[in-house]
């Protein structure tokens, strides 16, 4: 069986425990193929887990994990055709960002020349082929930390991405940016495993989505067979912006917005909206229309773990 015939990565009753009797992932068994696959949980529900079993940075203590027909844990050829973008940041912060990309370049196998060629095109796909590529990355905001990120999981074209918690912290433009790298590199072939704690984050350009909670499987299904269970649950958005108060005024009206709540800032920049919508699916398009609507400054957008959590919660019910 050819590697596009079968999956990708095959989980079967996987069980990862750590000190402390603390369990990454329970008796986990799952498969994944071809193009995007999202796996959504709240904080602590193995994703990192797996993601981390994935490409042989722990093994498992019970069950079976294999990647291209591989353990990635002893069998190192796995990486040949693989990427890997961490949730946590490891950077020289001296470094630029093409300097960064550049070293991990020559450490797979690139000489000095080739590495420059594949940096150049790795930071093309993740739109940081200008002037921001020779800053330190000290100087990088969160967002063109994840891009970079992004770009050297891309180094030698693999054909598997996995990438853990790409859009966390960045700011809107920089999602909606990573959202069309991940759908371009899907019609070119690549199959992308990410991992998020906001459904919504991933929703528009997954195929597939699993349900992660306290390390099981709780389910797993087209986009829209996930939306349809989850959405029953009240959702609460938190938005960081300039300008709460201006924010509220377009968003009091609409039918899928059951409440408002405004937090004092904390500084003298920002402060907080908070928005109950007991109809998530309805609300998340309206946002973008709001948001350019407004012309108000917006930092961040986030639904809270808390609430997430509470969605898990209320489906194992």
């Amino acid at each position: 069986m050819s590697k596009e015939e079968a999956p990708f990565v095959i989980f079967y009753n996987v069980t990862k425990w750590y000190k402390g009797n603390v369990i990454g992932l329970n008796q986990f068994t799952a498969q994944v193929s071809g193009g995007i696959t999202g796996l959504v949980g709240p904080n602590g529900a193995g994703k990192s887990t797996f993601l981390k079993l994935a490409t042989g940075q722990i093994k498992p203590n019970i069950g079976i994990v294999r990647v291209f027909n591989k353990d990635p844990f002893r069998d190192s050829s796995v990486f040949n055709d693989l990427g890997y973008c961490p949730e946590q940041d490891a950077f020289w912060s001296w470094m630029t960002g093409k300097e960064f990309v550049e070293i991990l370049a020559k450490a797979k196998g690139y000489s000095k020349e080739e590495a420059k060629k594949e940096t150049t095109r790795v930071l093309k796909i993740v739109s940081l082929d200008d002037e921001r590529a020779d800053r330190p990355i000290i100087t990088y905001s969160k967002g063109m930390r994840q891009r970079i990120k992004v770009a050297q999981a891309l180094i030698g074209s693999p054909s598997l991405l996995l990438l853990d918690e790409p859009f966390a912290g960045a700011d809107p433009i920089t999602r909606a940016h990573l959202g069309r790298t991940f759908e371009d590199l899907r019609k070119e072939g690549v199959s992308i495993i990410l991992s998020s704690h906001v459904l919504h984050e991933v929703e528009q350009f997954a195929d597939q989505i699993k349900l992660i909670y306290r390390g099981r499987l709780l389910a797993e299904g087209p986009v829209r067979d996930i939306r349809a269970l989850i959405y029953d649950h009240p959702h609460r958005i938190k938005i960081l912006t300039d300008s709460p108060r201006e924010l509220a005024k377009y968003f009091v009206s609409l039918p899928s917005v059951k409440s408002l709540e405004i937090t004092d800032p904390s500084n003298l920049h920002y402060g907080i909206l908070w928005i109950l919508t007991h109809n998530p699916a309805v609300f998340y398009k309206e946002l973008p229309k709001v948001l350019v609507s407004s012309k108000v400054h917006v930092e961040e957008i986030m639904s809270v773990d808390d609430n997430l959590q509470a969605v898990f919660e209320y489906l194992t019910q």
